[in-house]
């Protein structure tokens, strides 16, 4: 995640959560997102083999996350507006732990690796000054996040800038 956000995006990205021992991160935050680039989003990822279920410690745990890094990012001068959770598939009542998270002007979304392997797979040849047309917080919305919802937000690049010279 780090590398299509930071490399291909090129957005503000940072580690977090790799290599902490006794210390409980997310994996990783991106910053420089909306207009003013004074936004900020954490993410989170989860590899397994069966579908992800959101537990009541995972929900406690996220919401730790969310409140510590809003004051990191009010610290910053900066809004945290985002956190995103990503696994291979869920189960559960997600969508009801999403927008139960959803707090303050912060939307918590989830997304399947499929959604973010259609982002890169329709812009991988764009040229940079596209690619940075694209605002993430356009499909960052409370939810499960799906490849329409990205489509939606290349589309509209697509439309008001026309398609880029390759």
């Amino acid at each position: 995640m780090y590398w299509l956000f930071r490399h291909h995006l090129t957005l503000q990205s940072r580690k977090l959560g790799a290599g902490k021992l006794f210390q409980q991160e997310p994996e990783g935050e991106v910053g420089g997102l909306g207009p003013e680039a004074n936004r900020i989003m954490i993410y989170e990822c989860k590899s397994r083999k069966a579908p992800y279920r959101m537990t009541s410690a995972h929900f406690l745990q996220y919401q730790h996350y969310i409140r510590e890094k809003r004051r990191y990012a009010i610290a910053k001068d900066r809004q945290l507006t985002s956190f995103l959770l990503i696994a291979p598939s869920f189960v559960g009542d997600l969508e009801k732990k999403l927008h139960a998270l959803s707090e303050n002007g912060v939307n918590v979304s989830a997304t399947t690796p499929d959604s973010i392997l259609h982002l890169y797979s329709r812009t991988e040849e764009w040229p940079l000054e596209y690619i940075r047309l694209i605002d993430p917080c356009k499909f960052l919305h409370t939810g499960l996040i799906r490849k329409s919802h990205i489509s939606t937000e290349i589309d509209r690049v697509l439309r008001e800038y026309g398609p880029p010279t390759l």
